[in-house]
């Protein structure tokens, strides 16, 4: 082991202390003093921590100067971090807007309040979808990560976390049905705006709140809404085709609005917003199944008219802008809207003459055997007959008696 200072002309005289621990790196360091017995005392300081660090007495210095900051500090390193390596703005605005609103929901303020206990516990009554969940844990690990990366935390909290089996999932929330959607504008002021046109364009929050006047187009007989590549969720630059109601209750929102965002005055509603006007309209927020009415079920309510109204499922899905047609089919796409009973009087209709009664599809009592009834056979003819055995009818094919003797019909019946 090596422990000795220095003096550095170059450093006016100031001291630098140099030591090796065993099977490490030799270290220099300036001490910052022209006195030699201080420069000593601080450097045998330097080497006790350094050791009682090797053995796993104490934590890194880096780890024990970073437990006292806020989480708000590191993240605003992480994200600047990001935004250096050219990861897009957005997504990184994204990033520190889910985890400070994560700090503030699982009360984390410094990096020993991340557990994994802390994260279980919020999860659980959240009240999130799954793969909302399943979001957070994933944005959550990849802050985390960075700060063991850095040297920051010296383990992860989070290594025992699973994340939720969204394989057998019920379905989360449900499309508004045309009745409920009607009467939520009736009383949602200046909100039914907002609501109309996610409804009929199923744009995503985030895409209506970046929504600038700009890239709405209202001419006659041309009115299309631009979702900028910058704004979308695939990064894609798509235009929307305006429903004449959103084409009209755009038209009449510009002539009230300021500055150049479409929502930008008054903001879109939040759920607790939502929730109101859903209550004023006489609507559940979760119906009998547990399934809720959010600002995203209007994307959902998009998907569900287009198939009511007999799109294709690849134009769906193009206005959907999903990669994927069974995204729009499996979980945007409430079927129990649909008219099931309707749709089965609507299939052709065939007959055969008779309208077979069905009865006896169970099997006979165990040690009894089954009847069958037997059809007359015409003379000449080998067809298929409707017979009777009792008040009950089927559908059975003819027989033929392969006993000697005739071909005579006979009810085959059990003793």
């Amino acid at each position: 082991m090596i422990e000795r200072v220095v003096k550095v002309a170059a450093w006016g005289g100031e001291y630098q202390g140099v030591y090796r621990l065993p099977g490490a790196k030799l270290v220099r360091v300036r001490l910052h003093t022209r006195d030699k017995v201080v420069a000593q005392r601080r450097l045998r300081g330097m080497v006790a921590e350094a050791e009682s660090e090797s053995v796993g007495l104490i934590p890194p210095a880096v780890q024990r100067q970073s437990q006292g900051r806020p989480l708000t500090d590191h993240l605003a390193e992480f994200t600047a971090e990001l935004r250096s390596v050219g990861r897009d703005g957005d997504y990184v605005d994204t990033i520190g807007w889910v985890m400070r609103k994560l700090f503030r929901r699982c009360s984390w303020v410094v990096l020993s309040d991340i557990t994994a206990s802390g994260f279980i516990q919020w999860r659980s009554g959240c009240g999130l979808s799954p793969k909302s969940c399943n979001d957070y844990l994933a944005n959550l690990r990849q802050f985390v990560g960075w700060l063991v990366k850095a040297g920051r935390l010296g383990v992860d909290p989070l290594v025992s976390i699973e994340r939720v089996d969204m394989s057998r999932r019920e379905q989360y929330r449900r499309a508004f049905t045309p009745d409920e959607l009607r009467r939520l504008l009736a009383v949602a002021g200046d909100r039914a705006v907002a609501y109309l046109v996610a409804a009929l364009t199923g744009l995503r929050r985030k895409e209506l709140g970046a929504l600038r006047w700009d890239d709405v187009v209202l001419a006659d007989g041309s009115a299309y809404i631009v979702v900028r590549a910058s704004i979308a969720k695939n990064a894609r630059r798509a235009r929307i085709d305006l429903h004449p109601d959103a084409a009209v209750a755009l038209t009449a929102w510009r002539s009230r609005s300021t500055g150049p965002w479409v929502f930008g005055a008054t903001g879109l509603p939040d759920v607790a917003t939502l929730k109101s006007d859903l209550a004023s309209a006489g609507i559940a927020f979760k119906d009998e199944s547990g399934r809720r009415l959010d600002f995203h079920s209007f994307r959902g309510t998009f998907a569900t008219m287009l198939a009511a109204s007999g799109m294709p499922v690849p134009l769906a899905q193009q206005l959907m802008r999903h990669s994927d047609y069974k995204m729009t089919l499996k979980h945007y796409t409430d079927a129990g809207q649909f008219p099931a009973a309707a749709a089965l009087q609507a299939l052709p209709r065939f007959s055969v003459g008779v309208t077979p009664k069905f009865c006896n599809l169970l099997p006979p009592p165990t040690g009894q055997k089954q009847s069958f009834a037997v059809p007359s056979r015409p003379s000449g003819k080998d067809e298929q007959t409707l017979s009777s055995s009792g008040d009950c009818h089927a559908l059975t094919p003819g027989v033929t008696n392969s006993h000697k003797g005739s071909e005579t019909p006979s009810a085959r019946t059990g003793s």
